[in-house]
């Protein structure tokens, strides 16, 4: 990674992720764990209400304003959370949180409209060949 493109961070920093269903999510950055050619930061879940707030290690994407999940540091047993926290990006800002989740709805739905097509064309290819059955009848 070259040095100008890496985003630097600091405690009490925020960061922000998408999670379905749930919204953004809001965590904080609570250490920076420097090891000179990568740097790891710990981040704190905001949102984790119904047990101790989970706590992750996230690193920079190359190139790129975003953080991908690298492990969960406070593993409890009894609220295994960290599926809530090992999808998707974590971003620097809210907007480029929600640009990304609205990118992947659009693609899910482009998709779905594709996958919708081709079974209308299944449908109305079925319908013609029945017609032709029909008329070959008389």
């Amino acid at each position: 990674m070259k040095a100008e493109k890496i985003v630097k961070l600091k405690i009490g920093d925020e960061l922000f992720k998408y999670q379905p269903l749930k919204g953004i999510w809001l965590y904080i950055v609570l250490g920076v764990r420097d090891y000179g050619d990568s740097i790891l930061y710990e981040i704190e879940c905001q949102s984790c209400n119904d047990h101790e707030k989970c706590r992750i290690l996230v690193a920079q994407n190359d190139n790129q304003k975003s953080f991908h999940y690298v492990s969960i540091v406070n593993d409890d047993e009894e609220h295994e959370q960290y599926y809530w926290h090992i999808q998707n990006e974590y971003y620097v800002s809210k907007n480029d949180c929600k640009r990304q989740a609205y990118k992947k709805e659009v693609e899910y739905k482009e998709n779905r409209i594709k996958e919708l097509e081709a079974q209308l064309k299944t449908v109305k290819d079925s319908l013609t060949e029945l017609k032709l059955l029909i008329d070959g009848c008389v």
